[in-house]
């Protein structure tokens, strides 16, 4: 079920190809704009500060040529006083051009880091908003990958290289524009390499755009690696397959080193080059100034302010064609943020109904459904349910049974027929309404970072300390919690390793207890525990559906065996109805599965 959102190149699919031919810079730069614009009084007092900050260091070269013709009369005929005053004023220039640059520092990282937060938050609750559709097909490393490092190269190029390379657009301006006034001749010479110069450096930048590119992916690609590889540590010791995890590890980091060579070596080739143009514009202008001296054409104080202002030229232009590089690496990183934005998120719900004291009675409606268009995984599913009813659902793996339960929660959109609830047809009806009707028990426990308390208390969040422990007592959890180092204030955490599988399962029943919804979802809720703790969850069980709607998915014989109604699937068909006897006695599709799995039960 792999999918590709957001806009092009940026892949979050599961083996999708990503094409690295090109960044949509405008769409980049209007998102980075919506940000920006928020903070334009800030924007404008550090291009204040910028402006002002280079304007007092242009004048330094020519302050400094001056000081140098202060000692140009030969020995024992300098000009101090002169001299003295320049260098004075020279000071007071470096000195204000220095508190400029603090202040436009101080403010851009203000700026930025606030930019940065907003970003953060945004894509954060974006991702919150999205469909279901998003996380199956999404690697959950490159999605926190986008979140943590991609924001961060946003934030580093934010926070410094910008203002560089503004204040290089304006030195680069301002040194052109003052050796023009000193000799224009001397000027045509110093110009001859800049053409050069600007083409290698857009020759470079366009070749290592994509590199750059491609390392951002693969940073991606390694974070999901390492998290898959985290997460199922387990499994991977119990195959013994820690070998192959480090050569895939090893494969995945070696593509991402060979990507970051590639883009760090040929960004890397800018520099010597750019300083040998620079080297090679300045023993032209060195030569030639000192032919127009000798000729009598310049004289010593503006050819030194000359070669000032070249070095001020060609600083920049250094600056520039590294900046560039970093501007692009952040582009990408942008590129793949914005992404998550672009997707859409679940469709917005106009005059939906509520629901309002809900009783529980479920009807399925012909319905039709696929994940992908080409490939229906539910065709012509009815069913009436009547409140309070105990609903098992059973069948091979593929069948469809899961997918009737993300149908119920609107976790998907049906394509065809109807799902109502008390009559009213849930694709009418606020999905956030649809969603607290029903307590949710899964197979994977989720249990987050808190205590045993707040874990609990997620089922409702009002919940006194009673009612938490009571639910507790009724899911039989009571007794294990209170032997916990600190009770029921024991701090847990989603891979706590302190609780069986069997204690983590009750938690999440004694939650959906607390919830006290009128309806429930158990998805092979008692599959990962011993015949112990299932009797235990049972009996909670029982007790948790009675005189509730409850749809369970399950496996074993005992969770199933007096259900009111047992439904058979088959590629997302009931191909059989009835109660646990009456399926029996017709020795069809129930009859071979209870022989094949639950006949040892």
């Amino acid at each position: 079920m792999a999918n590709t959102f957001g806009i092009k190149g940026a892949s979050f699919g599961k083996g999708d190809v990503v094409d690295f031919k090109r960044i949509d810079k405008v769409k980049v730069l209007s998102h980075l704009w919506v940000y920006a614009r928020r903070h334009m009084l800030r924007i404008c007092l550090i291009l204040v500060f910028v402006v002002v900050s280079n304007i007092l260091a242009l004048l330094c070269p020519v302050v400094t040529g001056k000081a140098i013709a202060a000692m140009d009369g030969g020995p024992g005929k300098v000009d101090f006083h002169l001299l003295a005053a320049n260098a004075g004023l020279l000071g007071i220039l470096y000195l204000s051009s220095a508190l400029f640059t603090w202040l436009q520092n101080i403010f851009m990282i203000r700026m930025t880091q606030q930019v940065i937060y907003d970003i953060r938050v945004d894509v954060f609750n974006h991702i919150e908003a999205l469909p279901m559709s998003f996380f199956d097909s999404s690697y959950k490393g490159d999605i926190i990958s986008r979140i943590s490092y991609d924001i961060d190269n946003i934030s580093s190029c934010f926070s410094t290289d910008i203002v560089h390379l503004l204040t290089g657009v304006i030195t680069v301006t301002g040194s052109l524009a003052m050796m023009l006034m000193i000799n224009p001749t001397l000027t045509l010479v110093f110009c001859i390499i800049v053409p050069v110069t600007f083409v290698f450096a857009r020759k470079i930048t366009k070749y290592t755009r994509k590199l750059f590119r491609l390392q951002q992916y693969k940073y991606g690609e390694l974070n999901a690696y390492v998290e898959e590889a985290l997460t199922g540590q387990k499994t991977l010791k119990a195959y013994c397959h820690e070998s192959a995890s480090v050569d895939g590890f090893h494969k995945v980091n070696g593509e991402l080193n060979d990507a970051g060579y590639k883009a760090q070596f040929f960004s890397s080739i800018v520099m010597p080059v750019m300083n040998f143009l620079n080297n090679l514009s300045f023993l032209m202008v060195s030569s030639f100034g000192a032919l127009l001296m000798l000729r009598g054409k310049l004289d010593i104080s503006n050819l030194s302010s000359f070669i000032l202002y070249s070095k001020k030229f060609s600083g920049p232009i250094n600056e520039t064609a590294n900046i560039i590089n970093v501007i692009q690496s952040a582009f990408s990183a942008s590129e793949r943020v914005f992404s998550i934005l672009e997707v859409q998120p679940e469709a917005r719900e106009e005059e939906t109904k509520h629901l309002d004291h809900v009783k529980g009675a479920v009807e399925f409606k012909d319905i039709f459904f696929s994940y992908l268009p080409d490939k229906e995984i539910i065709t012509h599913f009815s069913l009436n349910v009547p409140k309070g009813s105990h609903i098992a659902i059973v069948g091979h793996t593929g069948a469809g049974k899961t997918t009737i339960a993300n149908l119920l929660m609107k976790f998907y959109n049906y394509q065809k027929g109807e799902i109502r609830i008390d009559r009213k047809d849930i694709q009418n009806v606020d999905r956030q309404d649809v969603r607290s009707q029903y307590g949710m028990v899964l197979q994977d426990t989720w249990l987050f970072h808190g205590t045993v308390m707040e874990n609990l208390r997620y089922g409702r969040f009002e919940a006194t300390d009673e009612e938490v422990i009571e639910a507790a007592k009724a899911a039989d959890a009571h007794d294990f919690i209170i032997n916990l180092p600190q009770g029921y204030n024991t701090v847990i955490s989603e891979d706590v390793t302190s609780m069986s599988q069997g204690q983590k399962q009750l938690l999440t029943i004694a939650r959906a207890l607390i919830a006290d919804p009128p309806m429930l979802i158990l998805d092979e809720a008692t599959s990962s525990v011993d015949t112990i703790t299932e009797n235990k969850i049972q009996k909670a069980m029982d007790l948790l559906m009675e005189g509730r709607t409850s749809f369970v998915i399950a496996h074993r014989l005992s969770t199933i065996r007096n259900a009111d109604i047992i439904i058979v699937m088959e590629s997302g068909k009931i191909v059989e109805q009835g109660n646990h006897n009456e399926l029996l006695q017709k020795q069809g599709a129930y009859y071979t599965l209870y022989n094949s799995q639950f006949a040892d039960v």
